[in-house]
């Protein structure tokens, strides 16, 4: 037989739980509007300037556990705060108003608008990007395998059974094969009569470790590696050392830092920084 689940005994009471999110709503304004406020110099977009407030909210939401406020709200009928990524404070002020209501309080409800803010958005930005919508609901992006390249049929074929958008992975190939994949696009347009927009991923910087120093010797728990700009230097005091490729990251990186070698298979804390590099237990 299974345990009841047992709820916070004052949260049995509506005046209570509506003390609770009310509290709960004033925390997560006042600390996404302060986390907003150093992102909004970087942001020049209206709609990003809407999505990322919005998102400041749900991170400081998401910073707490709402599993008391959840299992309490349930019994009531109301949302349990756990799909509310699009719409927040919307879905507090909701949460609040309904509350109000089984307490005797007359509080406003938010505009119904608020709720389809994100949908909205969402949609637009979409047709920004892939231009009208088709018929379907759905549009169909395809990565361009290397074969696109060469193979003017395959680029051909994908347009004609109803792909959208071919997508470029620039951490691949070559930028003449990206030439010869969108010009393969633009002669199947021309003989299909269909479009399809080009969506190119950049590649970002390849992290890399380049020269390694380690004596013939295997790294354990609690040896010192020092991560370095320069190749190894045997005459230093360090058994083990590794060149990393990307020098601004030891711009960043500060004492207490955990660092992460090899898609995660080694880690370490970082100790000291000093000239040398970083030393990592």
């Amino acid at each position: 037989m299974s345990t009841p689940l047992t709820l916070e005994p004052d949260y049995t009471d509506p005046h209570t739980l509506l003390a609770a999110v009310r509290e709960l709503r004033e925390e997560v304004y006042t600390e996404g509007i302060t986390l907003y406020n150093r992102w909004r110099p970087r942001i020049q977009r209206r709609e990003f300037r809407i999505s990322g407030l919005n998102l400041a909210y749900y991170l400081a939401l998401r910073k707490r556990d709402l599993r008391p406020l959840q299992a309490a709200l349930m019994p009531w009928g109301l949302s349990s705060l756990g799909r509310i990524e699009a719409r927040v404070i919307p879905n507090l002020d909701a949460v609040i108003a309904t509350l109000g209501a089984i307490c005797g309080e007359s509080i406003p409800h938010p505009r119904l608008s608020l709720f389809y803010r994100g949908q909205r958005l969402l949609r637009h930005q979409t047709n920004q990007v892939f231009g009208a919508p088709p018929a379907r609901r759905v549009r169909i992006m395809v990565t361009m395998p290397s074969e696109a390249a060469h193979d003017a049929a395959l680029v051909h074929d994908l347009l004609e059974h109803g792909m959208n958008c071919i997508r470029i992975n620039c951490a691949h190939d070559t930028p003449d094969d990206w030439a010869s994949m969108i010009a393969n696009l633009r002669r199947a347009e021309e003989r299909t009569g269909r479009r399809a927009r080009v969506a190119m991923d950049l590649g970002g910087p390849k992290i890399r470790t380049e020269s390694v120093l380690t004596n013939g010797k295997r790294l354990k728990i609690g040896d010192t590696l020092l991560l370095t700009l320069q190749p190894p230097d045997e005459s230093l005091p360090f058994r083990f050392q590794a060149q990393c490729t990307l020098p601004q990251v030891f711009q960043q990186v500060q004492s207490g830092a955990e660092v992460w070698i090899d898609d995660g298979r080694i880690g370490g804390l970082v100790e000291t920084v000093d000239q040398h590099g970083l030393h990592l237990r």
